[in-house]
């Protein structure tokens, strides 16, 4: 088994807000991995994807 990984996610509107403080306590907590989002705006912190939601 491969110790790589990330995390993902697809989030909109509201969610886009509680995604970025996932990340944020995420980070606090020790996280270093990547979180890919897929969002129809910028996640500060993550590493982002466009996505036509709706």
């Amino acid at each position: 088994m491969s110790p790589r990984y990330c995390y993902w996610s697809v989030v909109d509107g509201d969610y886009s807000t509680m995604m970025a403080a996932v990340i944020q306590s995420a980070r606090k907590a020790g996280v270093f991995r990547n979180f890919h989002v897929w969002s129809d705006r910028e996640i500060p912190g993550a590493i982002n994807h466009p996505a036509a939601i709706g």
